[in-house]
């Protein structure tokens, strides 16, 4: 093929420029959706899993071919929806979107907190397309909504084939091409409204109907007539002649005369005119129930020529005819070329790639390629940037002249369950105690001969949690040997942070914090993606509590009450404690960090009424959160921290109307900045426990 080379237009602006497009889809439905979106100017942002997009997986000789087709013109943030803090990104992201798209199995969404009517009392304006396999509804919306299932039950895979052979699924993703295109012309259509009514709505679009619908009148044809057609293989059900032929060199053509005047003149072509008033083949009917002798008379004219004479032969006769290509033969031929339907494009990792150019063709707004397919994360800073400067000017606008305000960047977690790293009993069911995240313990929990042992543990324990949609972290030891193993094993996909006990100064954070970005690096993890949290427990930490939380990957200052009280010679009473205590929350609260309490003495850990007295005491001196060191302490700590319903409802509206429209006031009250600050605490409190499941 002669090279259709194309460059990058990055300042091209399309038809369907300054359009924002969240896209949480996975896999092919969602991505073909928001391809069409993309091509044609709307900032497309596809939010993925700290793994990334499955599609990136489907590989051909270790590229990545369907990720860089179906996501150019995309850009990529990584979002950790099984978090707090991922919830919190999501919602700060849909106060600026046009457009959100799932594909999710139902209720995932509602689950995590961002139902339809949730999110439209954040943006009124937001149009929803959810992609699932079956539908919102029915009996079938929770089943997998794979698109071989839909092709398989749609009616496709029973009419594609022959009537002697089982029935044919296709060897492509057809049920969610077709329903991606189905969802990018609902999308448009929904904005169209947006922009006439201000008003968002969703779209519940299915694998099933859209491949069912392109199937053509079938029902129409079965009501009619009760009667289920039989597979045709390549002829047409209702004319003929209509096949597939093969011609002397081993190749193939397709020929269809579907109306009388086109198979009049493929009798006279052929060389036999009489075959018009033959009884056989005077109609189309009749040409239908002697289908099997008309094609063995056009298959034997045809197999006498070559392809190039054949289809040379039919075109001088003004017959339809056209050869039956493979991707080879495709990319050669003249009008492909001429008319650049495949372009040539610069890749990072093959060098160049070829690709299909963006469709339709338009004359006065055309799609264009802006930029490649991005790398996992490649968007993070921008996209963050573009969130931290927008609250900053909402709540500037509604300061007192000379006043900064900040806006709460992260969502606090209520709950953290220590378990051991060698527990594998107790590994097992973490997941289904309730946790805000689960804290793989290699430090107290573990006796220094096992170790080593409990470092080789933490791959399948992570892997086995996060397969259980946990959050994990892991607690490494402060032993400046130990330290480093700890992190080498720890640091990899799936980990969310790294909880550093005894930490007394800046630079010790630091040194953990450059291992941390290097290890990152190494196992190709996005730059800042694991996080850390440090515990102080001791006078010295105290006081280098201020100076600690200007490190930028610390999210959470924790406070060890034990060790506090030992260091001391005293006992950890509350008297003993709370100025300390308080001392690490307000450092941590100032620079909005996670400020994680104590989970009370492991002697008294089934002292469930006394706990819930700490629990009550920590919430008290600004702790966001606590850590708990038995299973049964974690609903005491998550009812304790979770808002009402009524909490959350009013704090939608004041984010709502603070963020949105320039209101300043909610049901008649004043909302300045210390209410809204109170707001945006609320619903970074709203955790929800749901299992993801996507369509393909």
């Amino acid at each position: 093929m002669n090279r259709n080379l194309t460059s990058y237009q990055p300042d091209s602006r399309g038809p369907l420029d300054r359009i924002r497009v969240l896209d949480l889809s996975r896999l092919v439905a969602g991505n073909m959706a928001s391809l069409q979106l993309a091509d044609f100017g709307a900032e497309v942002i596809k939010l993925e899993p700290p793994e990334g997009d499955p599609l990136r997986h489907w590989q051909v000789k270790n590229i990545s071919v369907y990720w860089k087709v179906y996501s150019r013109n995309k850009k990529s943030v990584v979002i950790d929806l099984k978090t707090a803090e991922g919830k919190k990104l999501l919602a700060d992201l849909i106060l600026t979107a046009d457009v959100l798209m799932e594909s999710f199995r139902p209720g995932v969404m509602e689950a995590m907190g961002f139902g339809p009517d949730q999110v439209h009392a954040m943006n009124r304006r937001l149009v929803f397309l959810r992609i699932s396999g079956w539908g919102q509804s029915g009996p079938y919306r929770n089943k997998p909504g794979f698109g071989s299932l839909v092709e398989a039950m749609s009616g496709f895979a029973s009419k594609n084939g022959f009537p002697d052979r089982p029935p044919v699924l296709p060897n492509m993703a057809l049920a969610d091409m077709v329903a991606g295109l189905y969802g990018a012309f609902a999308v448009l259509l929904a904005v169209r409204e947006q922009e006439r009514s201000g008003r968002g709505q969703v779209i519940d679009l299915s694998l099933l109907e859209p491949l069912h619908a392109i199937l053509g009148p079938e029902a129409a044809e079965y009501f009619l007539t009760g009667v289920v057609p039989l597979r045709a293989g390549n002829r047409a059900s209702l004319t003929a002649p209509r096949n597939i032929y093969a011609t002397s060199d081993g190749k193939w053509v397709a020929l269809s005369a579907s109306t009388q005047s086109m198979a009049e003149r493929l009798f006279q072509s052929i060389g036999a005119p009489q075959l018009s008033g033959d009884p056989r083949f005077k109609t189309n009917a009749d040409r239908l129930e002697n289908v099997e002798a008309l094609d063995s008379i056009v298959g034997g004219f045809i197999h006498q020529r070559n392809l190039v004479d054949n289809l040379f032969f039919f075109e001088a006769a003004g017959v339809t005819v056209g050869p039956v290509y493979d991707v080879s033969q495709f990319e050669k031929d003249a009008h492909v070329q001429e008319r650049g339907i495949l372009v040539d494009v610069e890749d990072a990792e093959a060098g160049l790639l070829r690709m299909p150019a963006p469709l339709p063709r338009l004359s006065l707004t055309p799609a264009a390629l802006r930029h490649a397919a991005p790398r996992l994360g490649e968007n993070q800073a921008e996209i963050l940037e573009q969130l931290s400067r927008k609250a900053d000017e909402t709540l500037q606008r509604h300061s007192r002249p000379g006043e900064q305000l900040r806006l709460r960047k992260t969502a606090p977690r209520r709950s953290l369950l220590y378990v051991p790293a060698l527990a594998e009993r107790y590994i097992e069911r973490a997941h289904q105690r309730g946790a805000d995240a689960i804290v793989l313990d290699l430090e107290d929990a573990i006796v220094p001969g096992d170790k080593a042992p409990a470092r080789s543990a933490l791959a399948p324990a992570i892997q086995l949690l996060r397969s259980r949609n946990a959050e994990v972290w892991v607690r490494v030891n402060h032993d400046h040997v130990l330290i480093e193993l700890d992190l080498t094993a720890a640091i990899q996909i799936g980990v969310a942070g790294i909880v550093l006990p005894k930490v007394e100064d800046e630079n010790q954070l630091k040194r953990v914090s450059a291992f941390i970005e290097r290890r990152e690096k190494s196992m190709g993890l996005v730059p800042g993606s694991v996080k850390l949290a440090a515990i102080l427990e001791s006078p010295k930490g105290i006081t280098a509590a201020q100076h600690l939380v200007s490190l930028k990957r610390l999210t959470a200052l924790c406070f060890g009450p034990e060790d506090y009280a030992t260091s001391l010679g005293l006992e950890p009473t509350l008297r003993v404690l709370a100025q300390a205590a308080h001392a690490v929350s307000l450092a941590a609260r100032a620079v909005d960090l996670d400020a994680w309490g104590p989970a009370g003495s492991i002697s008294e850990f089934k002292k469930l009424s006394r706990f819930r007295r700490i629990v009550q005491v920590s919430m008290a001196l600004g702790f966001t959160g606590c850590f708990c060191i038995h299973p049964d302490q974690v609903k005491i700590v998550n009812q304790a921290y979770q808002p009402t319903a009524k909490q959350v409802a009013w704090a939608r509206a004041v984010v709502s109307a603070f963020g949105q429209s320039g209101s300043i006031a909610v049901d008649g009250r004043m909302v300045d900045k210390p209410v809204y600050d109170r707001a945006l605490d609320i619903l970074g409190r709203i955790v929800h426990d749901a299992e993801c499941c996507d369509v393909k």
